[in-house]
């Protein structure tokens, strides 16, 4: 097969490169700058089109079935060839399993995703021309401004950096190569679903603006009146906040989260705790900064800016967005979507009523059904999302799925099963024995403890840690205790999971060959350490190194040294060494193999008709005609189970539903 490294250079009058490929390729004033092509390695061409050319070397390869286009970010390179170059100018269309990304192969195998940061991380003999990104940036202003003469005399230096990037993704794609046969077809899936995007409530997020913008006002001047500081995210709040009696050590969002004892994520772990006892006045301030810079609400700018003609917003999912496979969120970010928090009676509010107090616009009606209107536009923001008319969404999302592998690929089938079929029951089972007296649902703080042991100590987690993140104020003896319960009562089998992958990645890392646990094999492959799946799919983890660790109890006097491997990962912004133990390897097996069977869930709904619109951590969305609409057919779809996880006996249940608005 042919393969073409394809790159554009475009510029537009309109600021959207935040807004995506889609939107940015759509806007009438886009301009292509420059395209770049390189056919099988050959040296790269360049030229700017302005019009068909039938007679053009470029047309014979669109045209030919065997060729595959290759690009780095190819959404954004189909985005501007079937927009611009097809629709615009003629040019013969691009069929999309035609086109190859290597920042989808990047993803898989663990490394940035940012074409520079990858040639940099694998040491490419090309690197990307970063002095050309400014000359490029600066030219698309000189065009804004009409400055056509010093627009033109950048344009060579323009493509000479255009076909620097095709010389590195060259390269890059030889190093890389493709995705495999099974994962470049959720690859296709992925692109699909990006495609069909999911429809906006425009009128709706325009009435949200307006409460937000109308409830800042008071919470603002309120404020300014108890801390003397002007601008809620002024770091000056820190020692203002010291001055009256509550120390933290940052400003960060899941350290006031904690302190105003506010869910951190979307996971089923439940609530945590308070970090310590907080003057009223700094609670109000921690509140106020929190309401007046809420991220959830800056989502509504987002989703204004990233829909597109069609009233949807595409390219919403990155593939492979973390080492296991898992999608992250793009542009308005629907992985993190914060958890409905309103509540009336202790009930939580209704959907359909809250959409319809939204719809009003009107902040002083919202803080009267529900007290702080910012509160309620966050927690209304996944009914933003709307099915087309006509149309009705079709919602899954997967039980308990990994508390259930970890079990089930532990040996422990039997307890996979009770937390599915007893649910609640087995968290205050636990929460009963951690505390040492019966447990009901209805004893809040006891169950989410328990809940949280249940679902949240799969992964090698302390009992430090436990505190940390569930438990504040509880006592280190019960810390302790609930910690205790997991590893020896509840899942004794589970510690032994840790210890064995952390046992065959290390063995293999050290000894250069490949060692197989629990039905995962690890094996070196070019630079790579490599964990075959049950599923044959592999997770990569670039540049393994053997290294001696110190355990966490060693001490001068009583040293505790082990073998141990490091590897190379993208995390929280940076190009990190990270050293891998038993309970990460674990997460990251676990992760996985969830992953495995939510893609297969969403290739079941596929072959049954129900297209897939979106997926958020373990849930499928589709959206169907309201006469097709059967959540129990979804159901079937995603508990359908794979040979691999029969084999290992992994309960899969699914809870579905139907509406006209995403939901949780």
């Amino acid at each position: 097969m042919i393969s073409v490294i394809l790159d554009f250079e475009t510029w537009s009058r309109c600021d959207l490169k935040k807004a995506g490929a889609w939107r940015y390729s759509e806007d009438p004033s886009t301009e292509i700058i420059c395209l770049a092509y390189s056919v099988d390695g050959q040296s790269p061409a360049a030229f700017q089109p302005s019009a068909y050319e039938p007679g053009h070397s470029l047309v014979g390869l669109v045209t030919d079935p065997s060729v595959m286009f290759v690009s780095h970010n190819a959404a954004f390179e189909q985005a501007i060839w079937e927009n611009i170059m097809h629709r615009r100018l003629g040019w013969p269309a691009i069929p999309a399993e035609r086109w190859h990304d290597t920042m989808a192969v990047c993803a898989m195998k663990g490394l940035p995703l940012k074409l520079e940061r990858a040639a940099t991380a694998i040491r490419l003999g090309f690197q990307k021309d970063t002095e050309g990104t400014k000359e490029t940036l600066a030219y698309g202003r000189l065009k804004a401004a009409e400055e056509a003469t010093k627009a033109d005399q950048k344009l060579a230096r323009i493509v000479n950096y255009c076909k620097q990037d095709v010389r590195v993704e060259e390269e890059l794609h030889r190093h890389l190569r493709g995705l495999g046969a099974a994962e470049r077809k959720v690859w296709l899936l992925d692109q699909a679903i990006n495609r069909r995007g999911i429809r906006l409530d425009l009128a709706l997020v325009k009435h949200c603006q307006q409460i937000c913008r109308d409830a800042s006002v008071p919470l603002a001047k309120e404020f300014t009146a108890l801390t003397g500081i002007e601008k809620p995210g002024s770091p000056a709040l820190l020692p203002w906040l010291a001055s009256n009696g509550l120390i933290l050590p940052n400003l960060q969002k899941d350290t006031i989260d904690r302190a105003l004892k506010i869910e951190t994520d979307d996971s089923d772990a439940g609530e945590i705790s308070p970090v310590v006892e907080i003057p009223i006045d700094c609670w109000r301030a921690l509140k106020l900064r929190r309401q007046l810079s809420s991220a959830s609400i800056k989502k509504l700018a987002a989703m204004e800016a990233c829909v597109g003609r069609d009233g949807r917003a595409h390219g919403l999912l990155q593939y492979h967005g973390a080492i296991t496979g898992r999608w992250a969120g793009r542009l308005l970010q629907p992985q993190n979507f914060p958890r409905p928090s309103l509540k009336v009676e202790s009930e939580a509010v209704d959907p359909h009523q809250l959409v319809s107090v939204l719809q009003t616009g009107d902040a002083k009606f919202v803080s009267a059904m529900y007290g702080n209107p910012i509160e309620a536009v966050a927690s209304g923001l996944r009914h933003l999302l709307v099915a087309g008319p006509g149309n009705i969404f079709v919602i899954g999302d997967y039980s308990k799925i990994e508390c259930v592998i970890v079990l089930a690929l532990a040996g422990q089938q039997y307890t996979a099963c009770e937390v599915i079929e007893k649910g609640s029951v087995v968290y205050t089972d636990m929460a009963s024995k951690i505390f040492k007296r019966p447990v009901a649902k209805t004893d809040l703080a006891e169950y989410t403890i328990g809940k949280s042991v249940v679902l949240g100590c799969g992964f090698q987690m302390g009992w430090r840690k436990f505190k940390s993140r569930y438990g504040a104020n509880l006592p280190e003896d019960l810390c302790q205790e609930a910690i205790r319960e997991y590893r020896t009562v509840f899942a004794p089998a589970v510690p032994k999971l840790w210890y064995a992958l952390e046992d065959a990645a290390v063995r293999c890392v050290w000894d250069s060959r490949p060692v197989e646990s629990y039905g995962i094999e690890y094996r070196l492959e070019n630079g790579w350490l490599t964990a075959r799946l049950p599923s044959g799919r592999k997770l990569w983890y670039f540049d393994p190194k053997p290294v001696r660790k110190a355990m966490p109890w060693s001490t001068p006097e009583e040293p505790d040294i082990r073998a141990a491997f490091e590897y190379s990962a993208w995390k929280l912004g940076q190009w990190k060494r990270i050293v891998a133990y038993g309970g990460l390897l674990t997460e990251n097996v676990v992760q996985a193999m969830a992953r495995d069977l939510l893609v297969n869930g969403m290739f079941e709904a596929e072959e049954a008709g129900y297209p897939v619109v979106l997926t958020v951590h373990d849930e499928i969305v589709c959206e169907v005609p309201h006469e097709k609409a059967d959540s129990y057919l979804l159901k079937q779809c995603m508990e359908t189970v794979p040979a691999w996880a029969q084999q290992i006996g992994i309960p899969v249940a699914a809870e579905c539903w139907t509406g006209e608005r995403y939901r949780k």
